[in-house]
């Protein structure tokens, strides 16, 4: 996906066919270990991770969503001056 949204370049092609084959080697080798490692406990880690990545993301949204109510965006800014620490 880098290639198809970057300017392209002279050799982008290759590059993007380099970047797609790792990416399909990667993901076959996930899987085969994956699937043949499973009955062998893996299946703690297909099933966690991904519960862990989802809990992360909503901790994320959450913080996303209090971010903007505490916001100040679109408030005009008043401001009277330095403020003393002695009252004054």
């Amino acid at each position: 996906m880098h290639w198809l949204r970057e300017k392209r370049s002279a050799g982008w092609v290759v590059k993007a066919a380099f970047n797609s084959a790792g990416a399909l080697a990667t993901g076959t080798t996930v899987l085969v270990v994956a699937i043949s490692k499973f009955v062998e406990g893996a299946w703690i880690t297909v099933i966690v991770i991904p519960l862990i990545v989802l809990a992360f993301h909503r901790v994320r949204q959450h913080y996303d969503q209090v971010r903007n109510q505490l916001s100040m965006h679109g408030f005009a800014a008043v401001f009277e001056g330095p403020v003393s620490p002695h009252g004054l």
